[in-house]
């Protein structure tokens, strides 16, 4: 049908292991080599770049390293560097990577994608009033060392939190994007990253433990009354609940409980379990210190649960109940 573009996605377009393009789409204008493209392993390590043919000719490489990719072109910011338009549209290497047209640089109306030197803070732009040059300069401010332009005119667009944003007049469908999903991380969280799984005593044996806690949330812990492990459940076992902070954990910082439990005098399995609130709110999932209480004369037993749990720790798996 004259005047109606049927074409889908050009250069590399890879959805969760699957590439899109290509010879089985009847795609064969091998854009996925002579254009750059933007890829995010299955680690969101960020690339942004020409690829080679034998790496897009590779199935395996889809499983892990171009296990998301979107097609673009040309770069507009390479080494950190922010490109002028006639080096971007130019064309490198044989002159046939990211060969385009001046007009495509020369636009006012651009969209792009940019990527720090460590591969793993991706910044996305749209503008209705910077050219390909002046767009890079931008990018090269907020840190980016590498950057693709996307397409211009009516396909710049970019969609943020239920709203649309548009560079220009025009509304043009497209045929694919960059879709990022985030959940809003609380201002309190956490996660447990170490604690012990178990512990064999005596009767009126007592033992130094640890529970270590990361702070997954937006706001730091301070210490005070606001932010502390408590026993939610189970026994107390002489520990000291709850437990305060001794100084401020910042975000994505580990935080260590030590305090000790003691072994009751009866014989068996005791559990204390506790978990991290804020101002009296769960902000972490329960985590459960398991205590085997044996007699005295029960040698041979206690060394054997010791063996198992130790065993349990070096193989990395779940830890059961050695008991049983």
């Amino acid at each position: 049908m004259s005047g109606v573009d049927h074409h889908g996605p050009e250069g590399l377009t890879v959805k969760n292991g699957n590439r899109i393009d290509g010879p089985h789409s009847n795609d064969d204008d091998l854009n996925a080599f002579r254009r750059s493209s933007l890829t995010i392993s299955r680690q969101n390590h960020i690339e942004i770049g020409e690829k080679l043919q034998t790496d897009v000719d590779s199935t395996g490489t889809y499983l892990d390293r171009f296990y998301n990719a979107v097609g673009g072109g040309p770069l507009i910011v390479l080494n950190g560097e922010a490109l002028s338009n006639a080096a971007a549209c130019g064309g490198r290497g044989n002159g046939t990577v990211d060969k385009f047209s001046s007009n495509v640089c020369g636009s006012s109306v651009q969209s792009a994608s940019g990527v720090t030197r460590d591969g793993r803070t991706l910044v996305l732009v749209m503008s209705g009033t910077r050219d390909a040059s002046q767009l890079s300069q931008l990018l090269v401010e907020q840190g980016v060392y590498t950057a693709m332009k996307l397409d211009g005119g009516g396909s710049a667009q970019l969609w943020y939190d239920g709203t649309a944003f548009y560079g220009g007049t025009e509304r043009r469908p497209v045929a694919d994007s960059r879709a990022v999903f985030s959940t809003l991380i609380p201002e309190f969280a956490a996660t447990m990253t170490d604690q012990p799984g178990f512990v064999v005593l005596n009767p009126g044996e007592s033992a130094t433990l640890y529970v270590e806690m990361r702070n997954e949330g937006r706001q730091s812990w301070a210490p005070g009354k606001s932010v502390q492990l408590v026993q939610v459940g189970g026994e107390l076992l002489g520990a000291t609940s709850p437990q305060d902070l001794a100084s401020t954990v910042s975000t994505g910082s580990i935080n260590r409980w030590i305090f000790k439990l003691s072994a009751s005098g009866t014989t068996g399995l005791h559990q204390s379990i506790w978990q991290m609130k804020h101002n009296n709110t769960e902000i972490s999932q329960a985590v459960t210190i398991n205590v085997i209480v044996l007699p005295p004369e029960a040698k041979e037993l206690r060394q054997k649960i010791e063996q198992q749990i130790d065993e349990w720790i070096s193989s990395g798996k779940p830890i059961q109940n050695p008991a049983n």
